[in-house]
């Protein structure tokens, strides 16, 4: 199966994620496998600390560092799935077939 085909599978198949994610998975872009290793779980600790985007953001890190510690080492796939105005990055495990991460944020309009 191909990671795209992978990544639509679990993403439609994934209650923790909202309706409109699920609804637009084929729609994903910027499809990788991503592996990181303990140095990104430092920065992560790092950032956490020293809270340089205030307690929101930090927050968001922590919920990060949670979700993506038991997966250090291990490639897993990482795509977008925009609706509208809203970005959704979702984080697979593809041994699994489960969603183990996912954000939103808003897209710049500049960029």
């Amino acid at each position: 199966m191909s990671s795209h085909a992978l990544f639509v599978e679990a993403v439609r198949a994934a209650d923790i994620l909202p309706a409109v994610i699920r609804a637009h998975a084929d729609e994903v872009t910027g499809l990788e496998k991503t592996r990181f290793d303990e140095s990104y779980i430092e920065f992560l600790d790092e950032q956490i600390r020293l809270s340089p985007r205030g307690p929101e953001w930090t927050e968001i890190l922590k919920r990060r560092r949670a979700a993506l510690l038991p997966f250090c080492g291990i490639t897993l796939l990482c795509g977008i799935v925009r609706v509208a105005d809203a970005g959704f990055i979702v984080r697979v495990h593809p041994q699994t077939r489960a969603v183990i991460h996912w954000e939103d944020y808003e897209f710049d309009h500049a960029a």
